[in-house]
C-alpha cells in the first residue's frame, strides 16, 4: 500500500513515493549449509514486514541540469516457527544470531544518486548503504569450519554497515560519448554473498559510439 505524489517547485519538478507492505510465505524452501554444500530446507512459514521512501527530481541550477534519486527501504523479515522444530530442529540452531530475522538479508539500504551536466558535460555520483547482514548460516559463522567468515563478521567496520561510492564523469561530441567511472572508491570490503569479496575500487575509462545510417533517396 503507497501513494505517490508528484511535485512542481520553480524549474524544479519531481515525485515522493512513500509505500508499505506486508509478505507471507507458507512452506517456504531456504537454502541451508550442510558441511560441504547447500541443500534446499523448508523452513515453515515466514513474515515480512517493510517499507520504502524514495524521491525523484530534476531541475536547474542556473545553466547546469540537475537530476536527483533518492530512496531508503527497511525490511523486518522473520521466521514465524523460529523456535519450533522444523525437520527435526528448531530454526534457531541453524541461524548465527540469536535474533528473529531471516537469513542473508540487511535491514536497511539506500541509495543516493545525483547527476549534473552543463551543455556536452556531464557529472555525478552514487552512495549506497547496506546494513548489517545479522545472520547466515551457523556452520559458515564457525570459528573452527570457517575462520576466515567468522574474523570478517567480527570486524567492526563490517557491523557498522557497508559504504559503497560510485562516480562518474563524461563528455559527448556529436555521435561519441568518453566517460570516466571510477567504482567503490572508498575501497570498501564487503561481500552480498558470504566468503566471496565483491570487487574493490576501480577506474574505468569508456569510449561509445552512436553511429546512425542515413536513408538513401
Amino acid at each position: 500500500l503507497g501513494i505517490k505524489q508528484g511535485f512542481r517547485v520553480g524549474k524544479w519538478q519531481g515525485f515522493f513515493d512513500v509505500a508499505g507492505f506486508w509478505s507471507e510465505y507458507y512452506n517456504m524452501m531456504e537454502f541451508q549449509f550442510l558441511a560441504l554444500y547447500f541443500q534446499v530446507k523448508n523452513v515453515g512459514d515466514t513474515r515480512i514486514i517493510g517499507g520504502e521512501i524514495s524521491i525523484a527530481g530534476q531541475g536547474k541550477i542556473g545553466k547546469v541540469s540537475i537530476d536527483l534519486i533518492a530512496g531508503y527501504n527497511y525490511l523486518d523479515p522473520r521466521y514465524v516457527n523460529f523456535t519450533d522444530s522444523i525437520d527435526g530442529k528448531p530454526i534457531i540452531s541453524t541461524t548465527s544470531d540469536s535474533v528473529n530475522i531471516l537469513k542473508y538479508r540487511s535491514r536497511h539500504t539506500g541509495k543516493l544518486d545525483v547527476q549534473a551536466g552543463y551543455k556536452n558535460f556531464s557529472i555525478g555520483g552514487t552512495f549506497q548503504y547496506m546494513s548489517f547482514m545479522e545472520n547466515i548460516d551457523n556452520y559458515l559463522d564457525s570459528p573452527i569450519a570457517f575462520p576466515s567468515i567468522r574474523a570478517f563478521r567480527d570486524r567492526e567496520d563490517i557491523q557498522r554497515g557497508t559504504f559503497i561510492l560510485n562516480a562518474r564523469v563524461s563528455y559527448r561530441y556529436k555521435f561519441a560519448k568518453i566517460s570516466l567511472l571510477g567504482n567503490n572508491l572508498l575501497n570498501s570490503e564487503y561481500w552480498l554473498r558470504p566468503g566471496r569479496l565483491e570487487a574493490p575500487r576501480n577506474i574505468a575509462l569508456r569510449l561509445d559510439f552512436n553511429i546512425e545510417g542515413k536513408e538513401k533517396k
